[in-house]
């Protein structure tokens, strides 16, 4: 048994929002998918500023709407952009808007190639913005091994923001799922760490 923390925790970092596309699935279901783009992204904006993973000093776990409202925002700045939406981008954009609240995300192989930027920028900020609660959560002091591998983790994070995002889908569900496993690990689940660490070989042997 080990502890990773310093005395009582006080530390809260999630503002415990809501995710309210209300607006933007009104706006699509009356056929009027790009006028449902701007409330959509202005929903998960909001949303993702106001989330953390710190709630009365104890670590929550990156939850699928967070990774869907990343996802989502990104994709309605992307296809409010765009000359035209094809229909692959037509149905993974609607997935996105009638699951994301509910935590319910297109499969990796369910995302177009076009869109391959969108989930992998969105979940390297996600995981970025994970790995910074985890700090909070550690007091600053994190422990071994769990901070090798979030270092790992912050390489892989850099390479993906280098890339503009432009990753294999599954590589980008493989750093969720590192971050998660870490997350597990601290909160004492032993098997944490070398799930993460299988992860984060997987993502180096396709580097």
């Amino acid at each position: 048994m080990r502890s990773v923390g310093v005395g009582e925790r006080s530390q809260h970092t999630d503002g415990n929002a809501t995710l309210d596309l209300s607006d933007a699935q009104r706006a699509a279901a009356d056929g009027d998918l790009r006028g449902a783009l701007d409330p959509a992204v202005d929903a998960c904006r909001d949303y993702c500023q106001s989330r953390g993973f710190v709630s009365g000093g104890d670590l929550l776990d990156l939850d699928d709407t967070y990774l869907a409202a990343q996802e989502l925002r990104r994709a309605g700045v992307l296809l409010g952009d765009a000359l035209r939406i094809g229909d692959e981008e037509e149905r993974y954009v609607l997935a996105l808007l009638n699951g994301a609240a509910n935590g319910d995300r297109p499969s990796p192989g369910a995302v177009p190639e076009s869109m391959r930027a969108v989930r992998g920028l969105g979940y390297a900020a996600a995981v970025e913005t994970y790995r910074s609660d985890v700090r909070s959560f550690c007091d600053g002091e994190i422990p071994e091994p769990e901070r090798g591998l979030l270092e790992r983790l912050r390489e892989h994070g850099k390479r993906v923001k280098a890339l503009d995002g432009e990753v294999e889908p599954e590589d980008a569900d493989r750093l969720v799922a590192a971050v998660r496993a870490i997350g597990d690990s601290l909160r004492g689940d032993d098997a944490g760490v070398e799930r993460a660490r299988s992860h984060l070989d997987q993502l180096e042997e396709l580097v």
